[in-house]
Parts: structure tokens; C-alpha cells; sequence
């Protein structure tokens, strides 16, 4: 019977040493910073450089198109922008079609000149 007490007053024990150890362990983790493994900054940090080269070329994008004319940059607009057919753009212009994909045409062939200009391949 002795057996069996000292078995029943090391359970508690036991229990309080497991118990202590796991919330030492968590207030361990979080005290300490995040650990980045390399390949995981690598691929934020690459992420956030396509996302501000994608920024800067809209930003580009957005002022070679103010150097075009009002028609050439709605037509670009509704075929691109707004992801219209070439029907669909004609309706939301009020124009023919033959006329949107003539100003489309030229308004990229302005646009890429634009680019080029500015020194954008």
C-alpha cells in the first residue's frame, strides 16, 4: 500500500513538472523573434520587389498614356483596362468597331513610342 500512496503523490508532481515545462517553452517561443529560415525572406523579399516593379511600371504606364490622344487612351482603356471585347468596347464608346481596333493599333504603336522616348523598353 505504501507503493500505491507514493505513486498517487508523484502524479500531481508530475503533472506540475509536465504543465511547467510546456508554458515555459511557449513563453520561451514568445519572447524570442521569429526565426526566418533563408529561403523564406529570399521569397518575401522577392515578392515585394515584383510587387513595387509592377508599382512603378503602372506609374509608367499611367504617364506615357496622358501623352496620347483622348481617343487612342479610352479605346486602349476599354480593350485593356476594363478588359472589353473589341464589341463591347465599341458599344461602351459609342463608336465602330473597325474604329476601336484602328485606335487601338495606333494608340500602341504612340504608346510604345512614348516608352521608348522615355527610355522604357
Amino acid at each position: 500500500q505504501l507503493a500505491d500512496n507514493e505513486d498517487m503523490a508523484i502524479r500531481p508532481w508530475m503533472f506540475r513538472v509536465a504543465r511547467n515545462l510546456v508554458i515555459d517553452a511557449h513563453r520561451t517561443r514568445a519572447a524570442r523573434p521569429l526565426e526566418v529560415s533563408g529561403a523564406t525572406w529570399l521569397t518575401e523579399l522577392r515578392s515585394d520587389v515584383d510587387d513595387i516593379e509592377r508599382m512603378l511600371s503602372a506609374m509608367v504606364i499611367h504617364d506615357a498614356l496622358q501623352a496620347l490622344t483622348p481617343a487612342h487612351r479610352e479605346a486602349i482603356r476599354a480593350m485593356f483596362f476594363a478588359d472589353h471585347t473589341v464589341q463591347q468596347a465599341a458599344t461602351a464608346l459609342g463608336i465602330a468597331q473597325g474604329t476601336v481596333k484602328s485606335r487601338v493599333y495606333y494608340g500602341l504603336r504612340n504608346l510604345k513610342a512614348v516608352l521608348q522616348e522615355r527610355g522604357v523598353s
